[in-house]
């Protein structure tokens, strides 16, 4: 494989190399939960969601503050974070000597059905769109053989059943999943 016009060698930094278009996605993301957990907590005020549910910017700063030499932005906090340095991408060797991305790791395999779709099936609930969520998990579906959500974004696909979201566990309305919350 190429990596910007140019055959990997050895797998690429993970967090310092992050590029500014990966964390706009990230961004994307987060403004799409953040439209969700308002209208959830306009649902249910004692949620209070807005306290509780933080955008990544928030979290890595939260966490990491004191090894992040320039909090600007997102970017940076990635590209900066002293613990970050030297962390490198998931690959896998070719028999060649080529390396290549291992698209079958836990940022995938566990994060999109464990993470993201339980995000995606609580917005589905709520009738919240989520144009950049249903792009990202078709993606990530698509790489490692699931399907979660179609081609129009609907949580529907065959295997969403094998994920953590509300579906899996008999929950079919925004009803039930705030009845759950007032018990």
């Amino acid at each position: 494989r190429r990596v910007h016009g140019e055959d990997i060698k050895e797998a690429p930094l993970f967090y310092h190399g992050m590029s500014k278009e990966a964390t706009d996605m990230m961004e994307k993301l987060n403004e799409e939960i953040a439209v969700l957990k308002r209208a959830l907590d306009a649902m249910e005020p004692s949620l209070q969601l807005d306290q509780h549910v933080r955008s990544t910017y928030e979290m890595v700063l939260r966490s990491y503050s004191g090894t992040i030499e320039d909090k600007s932005s997102l970017w940076s906090c990635f590209n900066t974070n002293q613990v970050y340095a030297g962390m490198r991408a998931p690959t896998k060797t070719l028999e060649d000597g080529k390396v290549i991305p291992d698209l079958m790791n836990r940022y995938l395999t566990e994060d999109i059905p464990e993470g993201l779709c339980i995000v995606k099936g609580i917005a589905e609930l709520a009738g919240v769109k989520t144009p950049n969520i249903d792009s990202l998990i078709r993606w990530a579906q698509e790489k490692i053989g699931k399907e979660f959500v179609d081609a129009d974004g609907n949580f529907n696909g065959k295997d969403r059943l094998a994920t953590k979201a509300p579906q899996h566990y008999g929950i079919d309305t925004i009803e039930k999943l705030l009845a759950i919350y007032r018990v």
